[in-house]
């Protein structure tokens, strides 16, 4: 729980939702930085995107996904992927 162990540090798929919403938008150079960082953080697997990359045995997280997050991902993705 968070009361028990703080803050969580980690990657997470909604780490990107700002791509989706079009926070990201405001600086393009930004937006593909965070491309480039999603590409490059482990989430992105043959089966879709993971929720997360902690092995906990919790249904939300690795090697688990949450089809409504995914969507988001893909969804801010194709939004500022560009030619990546």
């Amino acid at each position: 729980s968070y009361a028990s162990e703080g803050f969580v540090r980690g990657v997470y798929a909604s780490d990107y939702v700002p791509l989706w919403c079009g926070a990201a938008s405001l600086d393009p150079k930004l937006a593909l930085e965070c491309v480039k960082s999603i590409r490059s953080s482990g989430l992105i697997l043959p089966g879709g995107v993971a929720s997360s990359l902690r092995h906990t045995g919790h249904q939300w997280d690795y090697p688990n996904a949450w089809a409504p997050l995914a969507h988001v991902v893909v969804e801010g993705l194709d939004a500022h992927g560009g030619d990546e």
